[in-house]
């Protein structure tokens, strides 16, 4: 869900290992995609769980590897705890709702 940026909350914190984003606080979860749906869900090696265009140093869309057509995303700016879930890039792009930072 989306929500005001906090470091100091260990639920916000994640990081890219090998084209995956785990999260700190429980290192044996990453971000899954389940449909149009995006979830914490136990590390594997899944396609689902690996995202192409992940950029520490400048903004970035969250991409499925070798697909040009669906971002994480909305198709308008969000509202506090709202979902994230797969959009089309194009909505996302047309709305400015396609891009990630590294906070």
């Amino acid at each position: 869900k989306i929500d005001t940026c906090d470091r100091s909350d260990s639920r916000q914190q994640f990081y890219f290992d090998n084209r995956r984003i785990r999260s700190r606080k429980n290192k044996q979860v990453c971000l899954e995609r389940q449909g149009r749906s995006i979830k914490l869900d136990q590390c594997n090696n899944s396609s689902s769980q690996k995202w192409s265009g992940l950029f520490e140093s400048r903004e970035f869309q969250l991409r499925i590897p070798g697909s040009s057509n669906k971002c994480a995303s909305q198709h308008h700016h969000p509202k506090a705890h709202e979902r994230v879930y797969m959009e089309s890039c194009k909505l996302s792009v047309e709305n400015k709702t396609d891009k990630w930072i590294v906070y």
